[in-house]
């Protein structure tokens, strides 16, 4: 069974949020500024897989009442 689209869109989010921990952990930002708008990037993901998974989970139940 392949992966649905909100799966993928999932992965493709945590693929980011590991992209830019990679770039803060390096030490890479510029200022801080550069540092609080990645810092805010991840809690934005974070706060949209969080959307994802709800709804994942809302399917799965679906599913499984019918």
């Amino acid at each position: 069974m392949g992966k649905t689209l909100l799966e993928a869109l999932g992965e493709k989010n945590q693929q980011e949020v590991d992209s830019i921990v990679r770039v803060l952990v390096k030490g890479v930002a510029k200022d801080y500024a550069e540092y609080k708008e990645l810092c805010g990037k991840i809690r934005g993901l974070m706060i949209a897989q969080d959307h994802i998974e709800d709804l994942l989970r809302a399917n799965r139940e679906d599913g499984d009442n019918e």
